[in-house]
């Protein structure tokens, strides 16, 4: 085991067994979502050490769920739907930092567009 994301808990014990999914590398650091009782499931990266394993964003704050998933890499960026409770399920970016994880575009305000399986093409 790397890091206990949900210490407390056991392996596979429903909703508070961190279950991180969705894996996806991106420069020299693999992002991922996973969920916490106190954050729901959100956007994680590691870059394979204890220390350097870290909550990118609660992005539904509190114990809510953005619930992070269809991960594409975009140049420097990772392109992922996500929902902040107030947007829907809309395209954010991250660039690994809390600060640079912001929707791109909210497509259908307060429903959501939806975005699903992402795929780069060249570079777009």
């Amino acid at each position: 085991m790397l890091r206990d994301i949900n210490p407390g808990t056991q392996p596979f014990a429903g909703f508070y067994a961190s279950n991180p999914s969705h894996l996806t590398l991106l420069g020299d650091r693999i992002f991922f979502a996973a969920q916490t009782a106190s954050d729901g499931v959100e956007l994680w990266k590691t870059d394979g050490t204890e220390s350097g394993t870290s909550l990118v964003r609660d992005i539904a704050p509190g114990r809510a769920s953005s619930t992070p998933d269809s991960f594409a890499v975009l140049g420097s960026r990772l392109l992922f739907r996500a929902d902040d409770g107030s947007l829907g399920p809309e395209l954010w970016a991250s660039d690994g930092t809390a600060a640079g994880t912001q929707p791109v575009r909210s497509i259908h305000p307060g429903v959501g567009s939806f975005p699903d399986e992402l795929t780069r093409v060249g570079n777009v």
